[in-house]
């Protein structure tokens, strides 16, 4: 039942965009490295069909789909409004195994563990070592009431070598936003966590405003 009603609310989602800002905070390697903050970047997203596009704030002209186009250098994620839940909920390629109710920050929640194999995975990370397709597993929870998805977290999974990381791990909660006339279900705040084999770390925090329904005109 969860995964028709995210696949049914996916496939009336209105093409919408969104300002995404990503805190970013590094670690280097060494017994006493901290994680310090690096920058902050701010972009525009759009989400049309199954594919996110991305442009500077109050962009008009969305091209990229990788956010790694607009910065300098470092770990960026992408893939975060539905790039997961396509996988999982509307490809309908993991494996599920359901692990009962649990409160989640002091509500009623279902809770699956799942796992995608890497042949039918569709999640890609790039590092500045390399790039590389990876198999993924983790947990989502949902409410029993309304099936509406609240927490998603995903770890990386047979990543191979090149990466030069041990994990990385992407954490969302979601939440109903108003786009126009409708309650469309959105990720509303996230962190990408990856962890070096050197024992370097990087952290991504995340979040969504200023969603608004995208629409074009074309005059002849």
């Amino acid at each position: 039942k969860v995964k028709n009603h995210v696949k049914q609310q996916m496939a009336h989602m209105p093409q919408y965009t969104c300002l995404e800002t990503f805190e970013r905070f590094r670690k280097p390697a060494g017994a006493n490295a901290k994680l310090q903050p690096q920058d902050t970047v701010r972009l525009e997203v759009l989400f049309a069909g199954s594919t996110e596009f991305f442009d500077s704030p109050s962009g008009h002209d969305f091209k990229e789909t990788n956010p790694s186009a607009f910065i300098g250098g470092g770990l960026i994620g992408n893939g975060m409004f539905a790039g997961h839940l396509q996988t999982l909920f509307v490809s309908d390629q993991g494996l599920f195994t359901y692990r009962g109710d649990e409160l989640l920050a002091g509500h009623p929640a279902v809770k699956w563990d799942f796992r995608v194999p890497l042949l039918n995975s569709r999640y890609t990370i790039r590092t500045s070592t390399g790039r590389g397709e990876v198999a993924s597993k983790g947990t989502f929870w949902a409410d029993p009431e309304t099936l509406d998805l609240i927490r998603l977290e995903v770890h990386a999974d047979e990543i191979p070598p090149q990466l030069q990381i041990t994990d990385a791990i992407t954490t969302m909660k979601y939440a109903r936003t108003r786009i126009g006339a409708e309650d469309v279900l959105l990720p509303q705040t996230g962190e990408l966590r990856t962890l070096g084999t050197a024992g370097d770390e990087s952290v991504d925090r995340f979040e969504f405003t200023h969603c608004r329904s995208f629409q074009t005109q074309t005059s002849i």
